[in-house]
């Protein structure tokens, strides 16, 4: 229970809350406003602090972004899960398609954006099956983000699919949205904050997804998406938390991703991400 300040009447303390709330409401929006939230103080201003230090920011512990340590994967555990995907990929070897137990075609999704510098590159790759025409690498149209190439990837897969599918993607933004959320953002014409009139993030493309959803379902075509672990190892599959088909699928579709990431780097000039 919440504590109650003794003596107070519950006038008194129904009185007092409403003061504080006018109030918060009164010197909040002044405190946030005087933040600084230009880019220099976010990215190039913020202090690094070493292991156990107390005190301020000293000069000497000051460094811009591009001088922190990238992160780096286990390299023994890399070439653990490289090994594993490779005699994946010969268990699947010559499957063109894969189908779900009710005989829907199944296509794995995925996208990825990269930072190079000043530079931003996204794309996104599509899977099918083993040397299926419709696999695909494709940059990203819109805005360069991780959410934008997998919300583009399942825009390329409704629009242009002319059969039933179940699409399987490791990003739950895209697996919820469709699934979930759509409909509610659809109901409130796409805007995340009517009064404000606010879009939702990447309002033209739910837009379109929605609607190509929609005209497959006149057509009385199925569209499921599901939600798959994305760079699985052999221990999810031990659990259950993925299958091997699935942890295959979702390695190739991240491979066509990162194929069309450099393509897109190399078409502006810059380093091709790794």
């Amino acid at each position: 229970a919440a504590w109650v300040e003794p003596g107070l009447s519950a006038d008194r303390r129904r009185t007092r809350r409403n003061t504080h709330y006018s109030a918060f409401s009164v010197w909040a929006p002044v405190v946030l406003n005087k933040v600084d939230k230009s880019y220099e103080a976010v990215f190039e201003k913020m202090p690094w602090y070493p292991e156990g230090w107390s005190g301020g920011p000293p000069e000497a512990h000051v460094r811009s972004p591009e001088a922190q340590p990238a992160w780096e994967p286990d390299e023994e555990e890399e070439q653990r899960k490289q090994r594993w995907y490779r005699e994946l990929a010969k268990e699947f070897d010559g499957i063109e398609q894969h189908n779900a137990e009710d005989g829907t075609p199944r296509v794995w999704t995925d996208g990825g954006c990269a930072n190079l510098g000043t530079t931003r590159v996204a794309g996104y790759g599509v899977w099918y099956g083993d040397g299926n025409a419709a696999n695909g690498a494709y940059p990203v149209l819109g805005r360069q983000t991780a959410a934008r190439a997998e919300l583009e990837a399942l825009m390329h897969v409704v629009e242009s699919e002319r059969r039933s599918v179940e699409v399987a993607s490791d990003c739950e933004y895209v697996v919820k949205g469709f699934n979930t959320y759509r409909q509610r953002y659809r109901a409130r014409a796409w805007l995340a904050r009517p009064l404000a009139a606010m879009p939702v993030p990447h309002a033209d493309a739910w837009r379109r997804i929605d609607a190509a959803a929609a005209q497959r379902e006149r057509r009385g075509l199925r569209t499921r998406v599901r939600w798959v672990r994305g760079h699985a190892a052999p221990e999810h599959c031990e659990r259950g938390e993925t299958t091997q088909l699935d942890a295959h699928a979702n390695n190739a579709a991240d491979a066509l991703a990162t194929r069309a990431r450099r393509a897109a780097a190399a078409a502006v000039g810059a380093a091709p991400p790794r």
